[in-house]
């Protein structure tokens, strides 16, 4: 269960990070944010795979050694047998939890990073926005001035021959107006086409970063649950090398048993 859980907590980063790479047309800036996302996961997924792998070895071997202990102890066999199968166990369980530790580290700087992402995509997001508004301004003043002149010159051109003095250079600017409207209004659609890219970039690294914070406590829960079962082989072997109550320590055992 504990290795199907990290399973779904990484294949919601990998969903998250195939929706960043869907992203295509960014700013080089945003576009080099993009590349670092997707190399931090990368880094990670190889060493949560592995882990996983370990993991369930690792479980598999711990029931093992507490069931045969158990055993041992029922059957009267001398501690020491006993205490071979826990200090085995105690090793392995520390070796697990040094390399849950790295694992959790190297995770907790990614997603530092990855958040460290989010103010400068906000950043460039207000930067556009404000540059399209701009851009919005200007594109309906122009227009303005399109619709005015042509006005005019349709006016002149209704007069005939008495409007034929003004008629050619009415058309110029008419022509002028319309060329520079329609220059900012593909510029206008060109920014809030790439506005609407940076919105999916900033929103799919929003919702990396809760994916990361998942993945991050499921490893800090797995952490302390080795950490546990450390510490309670610990205290069995203690009780087993004083000489303990062997159906007590039997008792120690089978609840430990119930951690694995």
């Amino acid at each position: 269960p504990v290795v199907g859980i990290l399973s779904q907590a990484m294949a919601n980063v990998l969903s998250a990070e195939q929706q960043i790479q869907a992203i295509t047309g960014l700013p080089s800036d945003v576009a080099s944010i993009q590349a670092q996302s997707v190399a931090l996961i990368d880094k990670i997924t190889p060493e949560v795979d592995e882990l996983q792998k370990i993991l369930l070895s690792y479980g598999e071997t711990a029931q093992r050694q507490l069931s045969l202990a158990e055993s041992q102890l029922a059957s009267g066999d001398p501690l020491e047998l006993v205490l071979s199968q826990l200090k085995e166990l105690q090793a392995d369980s520390l070796n697990m939890k040094r390399t849950i530790d790295s694992l959790l580290d190297l995770i907790m700087r990614s997603a530092n990073e990855i958040a460290s992402f989010v103010n400068p995509l906000a950043t460039i997001q207000s930067q556009l926005r404000s540059q399209t508004v701009l851009l919005q301004e200007e594109m309906s003043n122009a227009r303005s001035r399109e619709d005015a002149i042509h006005k005019r010159y349709l006016y002149l051109l209704a007069l005939g021959p008495f409007g034929l003095p003004g008629l050619a250079t009415a058309l110029g600017l008419y022509l002028k107006w319309k060329s520079e409207a329609d220059n900012l209004e593909a510029q206008v659609n060109a920014a809030n086409l790439e506005l609407s890219r940076l919105d999916l970039m900033l929103s799919a690294t929003n919702q990396l970063i809760v994916h990361f914070s998942d993945l991050k406590n499921k490893l800090s829960g797995m952490q302390n649950t080795i950490g546990f079962l450390a510490t309670d082989v610990a205290e069995i072997i203690t009780d087993t090398e004083q000489g303990g109550v062997r159906s007590v320590i039997e008792i120690h055992i089978q609840a430990t048993l119930g951690q694995v």
